[in-house]
């Protein structure tokens, strides 16, 4: 019998697929694996929703790096610019 994470990884992979192609896959389990597979007829609709994935258009994508960048520039930058601060603010003082 297949072992709990082999379990756990096919259905994982499992609904990842029926995510990406709206067919959830078939499960065969063995002594060491589970193969995730399409029967013939889920097979023909695979197929004809990935032909027509790739006859349309690809759409725009847009990456928000903003929020990600920002804490770790931050963090790097923060001591040099409080340094340049204290810095000017001794100087002026001088």
């Amino acid at each position: 019998m297949a072992t709990i994470q082999n379990v756990a990884k096919a259905k994982g992979t499992g609904l990842l697929l029926e995510q990406l192609f709206g067919v959830e896959p078939s499960y065969q389990s063995f002594p060491d694996y589970v193969r995730v597979y399409y029967q013939p007829d889920r097979l023909k609709r695979v197929q004809e929703r990935v032909d027509a994935m790739s006859k349309t258009a690809p759409g725009g994508v847009r990456l928000d790096w903003f929020p990600v960048i920002t804490p770790f520039a931050v963090k790097k930058a923060a001591p040099y610019i409080v340094g340049i601060f204290v810095a000017g603010y001794l100087l002026g003082k001088l």
